[in-house]
């Protein structure tokens, strides 16, 4: 279920956002950043009426770790793993999609690549400190 994964991911410390055009769209955003400092990533906007999932890759690129193309790159290896996804890695400066049922049916994997991200977010905020 989406609201399985949406919970896990504020059990890692993220927070929901939620966009305000005719679709609401939700955000899993996360802050890797300091008090003074916020560092505000998302690695996904889901949109419920349209049914997909879009990987932010064209946010993602303005922001450490993710500027690096081999992040974005092993974000797209990580997700493309689970079946039904197939994202193209001409598109890791852009914001490919794959259906929403995939994010509820594979759970469980979706959860694995955000906890893969909320680690390397960390660890880029260690390094950074």
């Amino acid at each position: 279920m989406v609201t399985t994964t949406l919970d896990f991911w504020r059990h890692q410390g993220g927070y929901l956002d939620y966009g305000r055009h005719e679709e609401t769209s939700c955000f899993p955003t996360l802050d890797a950043g300091t008090s003074d400092r916020p560092h505000l990533m998302w690695p996904l906007a889901l949109y419920p009426v349209t049914g997909t999932a879009e990987v932010v890759f064209q946010y993602l690129k303005d922001r450490s770790p993710f500027n690096e193309t081999d992040q974005r790159r092993e974000l797209l290896q990580r997700l493309n793993k689970i079946d039904g996804i197939q994202l193209p890695e001409a598109k890791l400066e852009l914001r490919p999609s794959f259906p929403i049922r995939v994010f509820t049916e594979h759970s469980e994997e979706i959860c694995e690549v955000l906890d893969w991200f909320v680690h390397t977010a960390a660890l880029d905020l260690a390094r950074r400190a």
